[in-house]
């Protein structure tokens, strides 16, 4: 087949995912076969390859993963990003240097205030929150890459007061917006474990039993993990995560001393960060 002189594609090699917006229209013998140098024109296609290295909106990639795997990292810091390929670019913070780079900043939440409480609608909905802190400042942040880019690997940082961002290493099985991990209110279990979790704190406490960790954890976390002093989940009195239903404590570790959390009573609070690739 031939290509449209209007067609124009940005190739972002390396990706994790393939948006069917982009790949519509590529019959099944020339999908994916066209490359060409960034900037160039394929005189006989009359397509147009622009660079996508994320410097403006212009030149955005598909994700921070994306530019990674192009080459086009230039560090930690503020690229513009368009995961549905449809011209709507937006920027977002990108962390290209730690646990293999290639991170977009999707959530900024303060463990003190109720904006992610497990209720908030934010989880849910297409609404975005401070769209402008693309940063690491200590701004509450909803990105528009939580109802757009397709995710699978999470990596969840807490930050208590005067300590440094611990972190942990999610992996899921599917990939889909951040968005959609929440909307129908489905279990979606995690295998980090136990002690990964509690070392997202400085000093975590959980009760021995229960255990169970993942998102939309028992209408009580968004993302975490439950512990129970009986040998089931039916009633924890200590949990570890970000989305708490706990009024002025969304995020953090809640562990209620007279039902035996294994390192003593805790309600801490903590600043989460969740970075998705």
């Amino acid at each position: 087949m031939r290509w449209s002189p209007l067609l124009v594609l940005c190739v972002a090699c390396g990706s994790p995912w393939v948006d069917p917006e982009i790949d519509r229209g590529i019959d099944d013998a020339g999908a994916g076969a066209v490359l060409a140098d960034a900037g160039a024109v394929s005189q006989d296609a009359g397509v147009v390859f622009f660079p996508s290295d994320g410097r403006d909106r212009g030149s955005a990639g598909l994700s921070c993963w994306s530019i990674l795997g192009e080459g086009h990292s230039r560090g930690d810091g503020i690229y513009w990003v368009d995961p549905a390929g449809n011209g709507e670019a937006f920027r977002v913070y990108c962390d290209m240097t730690q646990d293999g780079g290639g991170w977009t900043l999707l959530l900024k939440i303060d463990g003190e205030q109720d904006t992610f409480l497990y209720s908030s609608p934010l989880w849910t909905n297409r609404e975005v929150l401070n769209p402008n802190s693309t940063n690491m400042d200590l701004v509450e942040m909803k990105s528009e890459a939580a109802l757009s880019m397709p995710v699978a690997e999470f990596r969840i940082g807490f930050q208590e007061p005067d300590h440094a961002t611990r972190f942990l290493h999610i992996g899921m099985k599917e990939e889909k917006p951040l968005r959609m991990y929440f909307f129908y209110g489905r279990f979606q279990s995690t295998e980090a474990g136990r002690d990964a979790w509690k070392n997202l704190m400085v000093s975590g406490s959980l009760q021995l039993n229960c255990n169970r960790e993942g998102f939309n954890n028992g209408n009580r976390l968004r993302i975490g993990i439950l512990g129970n002093q009986e040998n089931d989940c039916r009633t924890p009195d200590s949990w570890l995560g970000i989305g708490a239903n706990a009024e002025g404590h969304s995020v953090g570790n809640m562990a209620i001393g007279q039902y035996n959390p294994d390192d003593g009573e805790r309600d801490t609070r903590a600043w989460a960060f969740v970075y998705a690739r």
